[in-house]
């Protein structure tokens, strides 16, 4: 049989176990604050977000590498330049093989920059003079930016030596895709 048990040794006993019961819980309470904060933090991090429309562009894959494709048989070439001072615009500069502006057309223009996919801007492009488009998105971030533009032009009927003209009447549709950097101003 053991000895009994002073009330000395008792209330150090009891205290002993509340300090270990406690650490250890402590512990797991730490862990459990660490993994919320975590999750908060991710969850409200912009740079932690799908690709609006992800779904729908693999669906349309193939229809997008032909529009490629059709793009690459006009020849035509982009320059792309954020207007200063504020980078406010972004113009495109087009020109066909030839180096001859491309005139007349119309379509949009569509950036993110890449830590923020989720936001996405869309413009519509204005031709201010003979093959500069300009498009409305705001590029004051530096860093690397995903630019997208889309182009339809119905083709000059009095150019026929264009291997890139369809039969009259068809519209030229351009795609162009390019990651551009934008240092800081």
């Amino acid at each position: 049989m053991s000895p009994p048990i002073s009330n000395f040794e008792a209330s150090q006993e009891r205290r002993s176990r509340v300090f270990w019961i406690t650490f250890i819980l402590g512990f797991f309470a730490l862990d459990i604050s660490i993994a919320v904060i975590a999750i908060v933090m991710a969850a409200g991090d912009p740079s932690f977000r799908p690709m609006p429309d992800y779904g729908d562009r693999s669906v349309a894959w193939e229809v997008h590498h032909q529009e490629r494709i059709s793009s690459e048989k006009l020849g035509w070439s982009v320059s792309v330049s954020a207007v200063e001072p504020d980078r406010q615009t972004v113009d495109f500069i087009i020109v066909d093989r030839a180096g001859a502006p491309v005139e007349g057309g119309s379509g949009d223009a569509s950036g993110y920059h890449l830590t923020r996919v989720a936001d996405q801007q869309h413009s519509k492009l204005t031709e201010i003079e003979p093959g500069r488009y300009r498009a409305s998105l705001n590029c004051q971030r530096p860093g690397l930016w995903k630019l997208e533009l889309r182009l339809n032009r119905v083709p000059d009927s009095t150019l026929t030596d264009r291997p890139s003209v369809e039969p009259q009447g068809l519209e030229e549709r351009f795609v162009y895709e390019s990651t551009i950097e934008f240092p800081r101003p």
